[in-house]
Formats: C-alpha cells, structure tokens, sequence
C-alpha cells in the first residue's frame, strides 16, 4: 500500500539530491580543469602569453559514502518539474520526477500522489540498480596489500587483485576503468635530482602492469631485476586510491658466483704472521648485494710460486 512520507524524511530526500546535484557538478568541473591541464597550456610565464607547461598535479578526491549512512538506500529525491507549483495552474499532460539511489540493488519503486495519497497505476516498478563507475577515493587496499614482497627477476610477479567501487562505495561489476600503477612521481624526482648531472636518463626499476578483468577487478602485477624498496602510486582518472602509494619490497636473487667479487689488501700483500684482510662481495645475477645461501662455502688456498 502506497505510505505517505513524514516531513523529516521527505527534508531529508531533497537535501540528499541537492548534494548530489552539487557532487556532479563538482566532478565535471574537475574534469574540465583534468582535461585543460592535459593540454599543458594556462601556465603563464609572466607575460600572460599562456606558455605550454606541463603541470603535475596530485589530486586527492573526495568521499561521498557518507551519504549511506543517513539513509541506508541513499535515496534522493529531485522533486517534480514543473509540478503544480510552476504549472501556474495549467494543465500540464507531462511532468517529470527526478530522484537517485546510491545503494546499488534490486528494488520496489513505489511512485504516487502525495497529497491525495494515491499510487499510480502501475505502482510499484520494478527497479534495478547498478555500480556508478569507479571512483578513487571510495577504492581502498587493505593494509596487507600496501606492502607487496618478492624477489629480483625478469619475469612478472603478482602484485595484487584490486576490486573497484564506485562514488558511494558499490563493488564495480564491470572494467573500463582509468586505473594506473607506477612509480611514485616522489621517487622519480628524487632519481631526476639525483641524474641531474648526468646525460642519461633516471633508471626505471620497477614495470608495473595492469589485467583488466572485465568485473571491476583488476590484477597489478610488477616486474623487477633491482633490490630495494620502491613506492608506486595506484591512481584512477589520476587520483590516488584509498592507501596509495603502496610500497614493493623486492629480495635479491639467489646468489651468483659469477658475479662475486673479492677485494682488499690481502690479496696482493702480506706480512708473515700478519692477518691479510680480503673481502668478498656477494651478489645475484643481477648484481644485487645478496646474502650467501646454506650452499655457499668459502675457502683459502695458497699456492707457491
């Protein structure tokens, strides 16, 4: 039976669709802005010539999940265009109601006259709804997924399976999505900074890759030959996720003998009776410092001439 909404609840639709409606406006505006700064242009160089610049920009997005917890539908309602207050007492054959609902799910849409307090013929519809497309700020990684661990090679690594969810939280069900890893835009300043003497161009340790899944996951894998710690930023639309950037924790591979190198006083001069220092390096195949193996035994022997 159609139930008549309280005036606090009612209140509370309308403001919802107001935040909405100022939320989409917001978003095409950052779209524009995104778009503008993609062309490199509107960065004067003091003549107000608009010199073409390229400008780096790490944007941080707001969430909007919230929304649920008022109303656990996140349902808002835009009113009816024109209605009876803007039909100026004309009689108008089409109006046009407005509403949203954030929780993503099959429903009973119950639509009919408010004050005579009568459904429509029809009433209720069948409605489904589906995720929004995918957002950063309401994409979030567990804690157990911002340290990702593994060892040198040339090969793929799995990295991680990220599952998407739209503005107000919905699981994605479908692919599509803007969504990048890479190294760290920090780090590869600070490599820039450091290779500023240099011709040649900062290393690139870290690949990152990408698998689109079709479902709103994605697989992020990572291709690494040199140990160490390194940061990479996952970004959707250019915005960084929920716990971006993630660090990737990368092991020596087994050591190499081919690749160890000795050194030190030791092994050109000694004194009788006096310890001869030597020192050995040891490293992968990739000519990381490595930790010698249970396998790895060192010896000494002196030959006469």
């Amino acid at each position: 039976a159609y139930k008549k909404l309280d005036a606090p609840t009612r209140q509370r639709h309308l403001q919802l669709w107001a935040t909405r409606q100022a939320a989409d406006k917001w978003l095409v505006r950052r779209q524009a802005e995104a778009n503008f700064r993609a062309t490199g242009y509107g960065e004067s160089g003091g003549g107000g010539g608009g010199t073409k610049k390229n400008a780096k920009v790490e944007q941080v997005m707001p969430t909007f999940t919230h929304e649920l917890t008022a109303d656990k539908y996140g349902f808002a309602f835009g009113g009816v265009d024109p209605g009876t207050l803007h039909a100026h007492g004309k009689l108008i054959k089409v109006h046009h109601v407005s509403y949203s609902v954030g929780l993503a799910g099959k429903y009973k849409l119950h639509v009919g006259l408010r004050n005579q307090v009568m459904p429509l013929p029809g009433s209720p519809f069948n409605l489904t709804v589906v995720p929004g497309a995918a957002y950063a700020a309401s994409t979030k990684l567990s804690v157990e997924d911002q340290q990702l661990h593994g060892v040198a090679d040339e090969g793929w690594q799995e990295g991680l399976l990220l599952r998407t969810a739209d503005m107000l939280g919905n699981a994605c069900i479908q692919g599509g999505a803007h969504l990048t890893m890479t190294l760290s835009k920090r780090y590869l300043a600070t490599q820039e900074m450091s290779h500023a003497d240099s011709h040649n161009a900062p290393p690139m340790p870290v690949k990152c890759r990408v698998v689109d899944k079709g479902d709103g996951s994605y697989a992020l894998d990572w291709c690494c030959s040199l140990s160490g710690h390194f940061p990479l930023d996952i970004t959707i639309d250019g915005a960084h996720i929920s716990g971006s950037p993630i660090t990737v924790n990368v092991r020596s591979a087994q050591p190499d003998v081919n690749r160890f190198a000795a050194s030190g006083a030791g092994l050109s001069k000694a004194i009788a009776g006096v310890e001869a220092p030597i020192r050995i390096r040891v490293a992968d195949r990739f000519d990381n410092t490595a930790e010698p193996s249970s396998a790895t035994n060192f010896g000494l022997a002196l030959l006469s001439l």
